[in-house]
């Protein structure tokens, strides 16, 4: 048999197919069977820190607007084992995972704010989990919110500038790795190879394209500062927009 073990996130695993987050690898029943079928890891379901806070927010306000109601009543009722809206069940799921499964287990977090990202990653890191996929994601709705306020959000969740260099690292070494591993499989020496037709469009549309997104990033920059004259400014961005979008076309 072939070997088919390679390395991902710092983990070997026994082969590159790995089950993806979703309603299988969240059901234990599932899981010896994804590990039969070949699985060389398995991704649980995501944590969301905005379900946890919206569900101990909604518990908390419900139970303080009776209790100011019926504030002499209160004591007469027994005390109530209210519902568990934290991370254990999730922390439970991890521990489970871990105790019965031989292949790497990796969590899967959706958090909102930069102190829950730490905070549940270090509970999920403590429950067992071999490694934490980050789902970095803001659904911004604020027509006052900038890009550079929504991108500031994203550097602030690692503060620590070598820390995130090394993350940079880690993310770009693995899309090396993912790039060779593609070419080994299909036999090929470079990306589509086998498209000849799409590979040179690319490569001929590159060395055009490239300048403009600089460009792209010069005119936004100086957008954001409020430079004159912002109209000519603004034209020109949106210009570069449309030049950078017609030169991709379906392949960007």
């Amino acid at each position: 048999m072939s070997d088919l073990s390679t390395t991902y996130l710092g983990l070997t695993l026994r082969s590159p197919l790995v089950a993806s987050a979703g309603p299988h690898t969240g059901n234990p029943a599932m899981w010896q069977r994804l590990e039969d079928a070949g699985a060389g890891a398995i991704v649980l379901p995501s944590l969301f820190e905005e379900e946890i806070e919206h569900d101990a927010f909604t518990r908390e306000q419900a139970y303080d607007d009776v209790a100011d109601r019926f504030g002499e009543a209160s004591s007469f009722l027994p005390a109530l084992d209210l519902p568990d809206v934290g991370p254990n069940r999730y922390l439970t799921l991890v521990e489970q995972a871990r105790e019965r499964m031989t292949i790497p287990v990796i969590a899967s977090l959706n958090g909102t704010s930069p102190g829950g990202w730490v905070r549940y990653a270090k509970h999920i890191a403590e429950a067992g989990a071999h490694a934490i996929e980050l789902n970095l994601y803001d659904s911004i709705v604020d027509p006052g919110i900038t890009a550079a306020d929504a991108e500031r959000r994203y550097a602030e969740l690692v503060e620590d500038k070598a820390i995130g260099d090394a993350i940079y690292g880690r993310i770009e070494a693995e899309y090396q790795r993912t790039e060779d591993y593609v070419c080994k499989i299909t036999g090929q020496k470079r990306l589509l190879d086998n498209v000849p037709v799409l590979q040179r469009s690319i490569d001929r549309r590159n060395p055009y394209v490239d300048p403009m997104s600089y460009v792209q990033l010069v005119l936004l920059e100086r957008l954001r500062r409020g430079d004159e004259p912002h109209k000519e400014l603004l034209t020109a961005t949106l210009e570069s927009i449309n030049g950078i979008a017609s030169g991709l076309k379906n392949t960007g």
